[in-house]
């Protein structure tokens, strides 16, 4: 079974954001931004990371998608999601019970994800779809100024023959 990343990981981990959110919903892009930012919080500006920082995390939004509907198929069997549909589109808000749900739950893991999405919700979670485009954008060009940054055989960032 795999555990990193499993349809129940990421579903927890995006039900904690969406009741943080609460009674707000997210669109798909929000919550894959805003499951980034919950694992790479520090890489943002904010608390320390839960996930140690690797070159190609910003690669991981790419992958994410799947992982966070998956995710999301768990928690609305559960009960614990629910769609929204409005002239915006699709988007997706905890339920009545989600709170419930996650208190009784006290893994040390899960507390250090309640503290991250509460950061999460209060940078990201209402900002339009144009400013988390930008932020998005900033966050791939900042990587990949520190991918390519001594990377060359020669450490110069040219490659030389």
């Amino acid at each position: 079974m795999k555990a990193l990343n499993s349809p129940v990981e990421v579903g927890m981990r995006v039900l904690v954001l969406l009741r943080e959110t609460y009674p707000d919903a997210l669109d798909i892009g929000h919550l894959i931004f805003c499951d980034h930012a919950l694992l790479h919080s520090a890489d943002l500006g904010g608390p320390s990371s839960i996930h140690p920082k690797l070159p190609a995390a910003p690669g991981e939004l790419g992958m994410k998608r799947k992982l966070v509907e998956s995710g999301l198929q768990v928690m609305i069997r559960a009960s614990l999601v629910e769609i929204s549909v409005d002239g915006g589109g699709i988007a997706y808000r905890a339920t009545d019970q989600a709170e419930s749900f996650i208190d009784v739950l006290e893994a040390k893991y899960l507390l250090q994800l309640k503290e991250r999405a509460r950061w999460v919700a209060q940078e990201f979670a209402n900002i339009s779809p144009e400013e988390l485009r930008e932020r998005m954008s900033g966050f791939f060009s900042h990587w990949s100024e520190e991918f390519t940054e001594g990377d060359t055989p020669t450490g110069s960032g040219e490659a030389k023959l």
